[in-house]
């Protein structure tokens, strides 16, 4: 039997709109869930390309940071930019974050999920996985 994969999605975070209260609660709930995951291998930061890294992101880089956890970026809405908003996207995220994986994807055309797929088997889950020089 192959590696066992379990995907957790943390519906609305970084969109919905939520009181600074809230936002706290949530954000606090998120990283001691993630802190109990022995065996989380990575974190996957799905979000809509056409927006401005924000301070819900900047917790999870954070989180990642702090606990030395792989982090990579899947960008979507590949179908709604165009080639240099793209380029320019991937270019502030590079200067913001440093070298990050960073994936465009479009669920419209189709695009982007076999790569991502590629690197979550072929990187984090990979014999000796992130920490084995993998990542």
């Amino acid at each position: 039997m192959g590696p066992r994969l379990r995907v957790t999605d943390m519906p609305g975070y970084g969109y919905a709109a939520r009181s600074h209260k809230e936002r706290d609660a949530w954000a606090q709930m998120v990283e001691s869930y993630l802190k109990e995951r022995e065996n989380l291998v990575g974190i996957l930061l799905v979000m809509d390309g056409r927006r401005n890294w924000q301070e819900e992101e900047s917790q999870i880089f954070e989180f990642c940071q702090t606990y030395d956890v792989e982090l990579a970026l899947v960008l979507t809405k590949l179908d709604k930019m165009t080639q240099s908003e793209r380029v320019r996207s991937q270019r502030r995220l590079k200067e913001e974050l440093g070298p990050l994986p960073v994936f465009w994807v479009s669920n419209l055309k189709k695009k982007g999920h076999r790569e991502v797929e590629s690197f979550i088997f072929g990187t984090w889950l990979a014999e000796g996985g992130p920490e084995e020089g993998n990542s």
